[in-house]
């Protein structure tokens, strides 16, 4: 016999996901894409222990941006490459970083 216990957060865990991108197609054959991502994370632990002199866990609150660009080339129907590149920012909680490291000011 098992169970499942799933109720080990100290608070409910909220991540909220916001998106939005642009497409553009150069020819019939060629598209880029713009993306952007940001995630937002609460506290959820009980009471907070997230601050710059007690280090960043993973249950403190946080955000995510992200920033992409791709470009897809059709060559046939089947057939089609692509390439992109994306740069992505993390603080707090999501990026939880150990405690002495360093960190701009």
């Amino acid at each position: 016999m098992s169970g499942v216990e799933d109720n080990n957060l100290d608070s409910p865990k909220h991540v909220q996901i916001w998106w939005t991108g642009l497409k553009y197609a150069i020819d019939s054959k060629t598209d880029i894409t713009l993306s952007w991502y940001h995630q937002l994370q609460n506290d959820f632990r009980v009471p907070t222990t997230c601050s710059l002199e007690a280090g960043f866990r993973a249950s403190c609150a946080g955000t995510l941006n992200e920033l992409s660009l791709y470009a897809d080339r059709h060559f046939t129907k089947r057939f089609d490459a692509f390439a992109g590149i994306a740069y992505s920012y993390v603080a707090g909680g999501l990026g939880a970083c150990p405690k002495n490291t360093v960190r701009p000011i």
